[in-house]
Formats: C-alpha cells, structure tokens, sequence
C-alpha cells in the first residue's frame, strides 16, 4: 500500500463525520465572502495577478453560459 492513501482507507473503513456534507456545504457558500474579503485586502503585485486569475474565471462563465443560450436557441428554432 502507498503511503499516501492511509486518508482514503481510514475513510472507506469508518466513514466520514455525520455532518460532514452540510460543513462542507456551508464552507462552499462562504467561498465568496472570503474570496472578496482577500481581494480587498490585497496590495500591489499579488492583488493584480488575484484579480487577474478573477476576471478570467467571470469570462470563462459568461463563455459557457452565452455557449448554452446559443444551444438553446438553436433547438428551439
């Protein structure tokens, strides 16, 4: 056995946490509020390349997004 895969048998032995999905949930929800909090408070250099690797994740929805709404009407139509 690896060494790296003792998390991964102890978890299909025993299980997760009974609440483990719903922290994990809250967690993901909680994303933006800590992602925003960060791009305030970010100086110089790093802010730039932060808010970079930001503005190319917004495009890379509004590309998918405008993708599905021309699939959309081309099936309608």
């Amino acid at each position: 056995m690896p060494q790296n895969e003792h998390i991964e048998l102890h978890i299909k032995r025993r299980g997760r946490r009974l609440n483990y999905e719903e922290k994990l949930r809250k967690k993901e929800a909680r994303a933006p509020k800590v992602l925003s909090k960060k791009a305030k408070k970010l100086r110089g250099l790093k802010a730039k390349l932060f808010n970079k690797k930001r503005f190319n994740e917004k495009v890379q929805i509004k590309k998918t997004i405008r993708a599905h709404e021309e699939k959309q009407t081309k099936a309608e139509g």
